[in-house]
C-alpha cells in the first residue's frame, strides 16, 4: 500500500509541476490518473488530498460542470479549501446565495488564508447585488487578514533562514540519492528498451520471412500456371493428344466385348481430347497469323533497324508502342511477366527485345548497357522467377515460350 501511496503522491507532484508551467492539459492528465488510483486505496485522507488538487484545477479552468460531477460522486470533507472551490463554482453559475453560503462557511475556521479569500469573494458578491455597506466591511476585513498574513510570513522568514543550512545538507544528500536512483533507472530502462528492440526485430524478421515465403509460393504457382498454359498451346501438346486419340481408337476397336458404358466413356474421352486439339491448333494458327502481322508493323521494323545501325532514335513513346504491340500479339505478355516478379522498366525492355528477336548486342545498344550487364539481367531474372540457379539462355527460352 505504501508503494501505491508513493505513486499517487508522485502523480500529483508531476501535475503540480505542469500547473506551475501553465500546461493545464498535462496537469489534468496526472491529477485524473492520481484520482483514479487513490479511489482504489480506500484511503479517505489521501483521497481528500488528491481531490483538492483536481477540483482546484477544474476551478482554474472554469470547468464547473466537471466540478459538479466530481462532487456528486464523492462525499467531500468539510474543509475551507473545498468550500472555496464550491463557492467559486456557484459564483460562476451566478447562484449568489449558494456561493455566499459556502464563502461564509470558510469564515467559521481560524485559517487566515481562508478568511482572506472568503472576504474578498463576499465583497465581489456584495458589489454584484449593490450592497455598498457590505462591500466596504468585507474589504476592510480582507485588508486586516492580508496584514496578518504578511506579518506571519515575515516571522516565518527568520525561522526559515535558521533551518536553511540544515535543509541544504538534507537536500544535498537527497540529490545524491536521487541521482543514484535515476542512474539505476536509466540503466534498467535502457536494458528493457534493448530487450524490446531485440524482440521486435525477431518478430519483424519472422513476419518478413513468412511474407517472403508466401510471395515465393505465389510466384512459383503462377510460373507453373504459365508453363501449363504454354504447353497446352504447343506443338508437343498437340502431338501428345494425337497419340492419345490413336490409343483410344485402338481401345475402341478392341472393345467388342466391353459394355456399352465403357465404349461411351472411351468415345467421350476421345471427343474431349479432339476438341482440346482443335482449340490448341486454332490458337497456334491465330498466334502465327498475329506474329506475321506484327513482324510487318512499323514499330517492329523500327526497333530492328535501330538495333542494327544504331542511328535510329528510340523515344519513350516508341517503347510504350512496342509494349502495347507485344501485349496484343502475345496475350498480355508484359502483364504476365510482371505477375511473376516486380521487374524494373529496364528489365522489361530487355524482355520485350528478346521477345521480338533482337540480338544481345542490339539489346545492349538499345538499352544503353554493356553486353555483360544484359547477361547479368537475364541470369538474375531467371533465378528470381524460377528460384534456382540458371543461365541467361534459359531465360531467353522462357521468354520465347510465352
Amino acid at each position: 500500500m505504501s508503494n501505491e501511496k508513493g505513486i499517487i503522491v508522485n502523480l500529483c507532484s508531476i501535475g503540480e509541476t505542469f500547473t506551475g508551467y501553465g500546461n493545464a492539459d498535462s496537469a489534468l492528465y496526472y491529477y485524473q490518473k492520481a484520482y483514479r488510483e487513490v479511489l482504489k486505496t480506500k484511503d479517505k485522507k489521501l483521497t481528500d488530498w488528491v481531490l483538492l488538487y483536481l477540483a482546484d484545477l477544474y476551478r482554474q479552468l472554469g470547468e464547473t460542470d466537471s466540478i459538479q460531477m466530481l462532487f456528486r460522486s464523492y462525499d467531500l470533507p468539510q474543509k475551507p479549501d473545498y468550500y472555496y472551490i464550491i463557492g467559486d463554482m456557484y459564483l460562476a453559475y451566478n447562484q449568489l446565495d449558494s456561493a455566499s453560503y459556502y464563502y461564509s462557511k470558510m469564515l467559521e475556521t481560524d485559517n487566515m488564508y481562508a478568511n482572506q479569500k472568503a472576504h474578498f469573494r463576499l465583497a465581489e458578491i456584495a458589489e454584484k447585488i449593490g450592497d455598498t455597506e457590505s462591500v466596504m466591511e468585507h474589504i476592510r476585513k480582507y485588508k486586516e487578514w492580508t496584514t496578518e498574513i504578511t506579518q506571519a510570513t515575515n516571522s516565518e522568514t527568520v525561522h526559515k533562514m535558521h533551518s536553511y543550512y540544515n535543509y541544504q545538507l538534507r537536500e544535498k544528500e537527497n540529490n545524491r540519492l536521487r541521482l543514484e536512483n535515476e542512474k539505476q533507472e536509466k540503466w534498467m530502462i535502457a536494458g528493457i528498451f534493448i530487450l524490446l528492440l531485440f524482440i521486435s526485430f525477431i518478430a519483424g524478421y519472422v513476419q518478413y520471412s513468412k511474407r517472403k515465403r508466401t510471395l515465393l509460393n505465389i510466384r512459383l504457382e503462377k510460373l507453373e500456371q504459365l508453363k501449363e498454359e504454354q504447353h497446352q498451346k504447343s506443338a508437343l501438346f498437340i502431338e501428345e493428344n494425337k497419340q492419345t486419340i490413336e490409343r483410344l481408337e485402338r481401345l475402341l476397336l478392341q472393345s467388342n466385348q466391353e459394355s456399352d458404358a465403357m465404349k461411351a466413356l472411351l468415345r467421350a474421352q476421345k471427343e474431349q481430347i479432339q476438341r482440346m486439339n482443335q482449340k490448341a491448333e486454332a490458337d497456334k494458327e491465330e498466334l502465327e497469323l498475329a506474329e506475321v502481322v506484327f513482324r510487318q508493323s512499323v514499330i517492329y521494323n523500327k526497333f530492328h533497324l535501330a538495333a542494327n545501325d544504331g542511328e535510329q532514335r528510340i523515344s519513350s513513346e516508341d517503347w510504350e508502342a512496342l509494349r502495347i504491340a507485344v501485349d496484343q500479339c502475345y496475350n498480355k505478355f508484359s502483364v504476365r511477366i510482371r505477375s511473376l516478379y516486380p521487374i524494373s522498366n529496364m528489365e522489361l525492355k530487355v524482355c520485350l527485345l528478346l521477345k521480338i528477336g533482337i540480338s544481345i548486342t542490339g539489346i545492349a545498344l538499345l538499352c544503353g548497357r554493356t553486353k555483360s550487364a544484359i547477361v547479368s539481367v537475364r541470369k538474375r531474372l531467371y533465378e528470381k522467377t524460377h528460384q534456382q540457379k540458371g543461365k541467361p539462355e534459359q531465360w531467353d527460352e522462357f521468354i520465347l515460350s510465352l
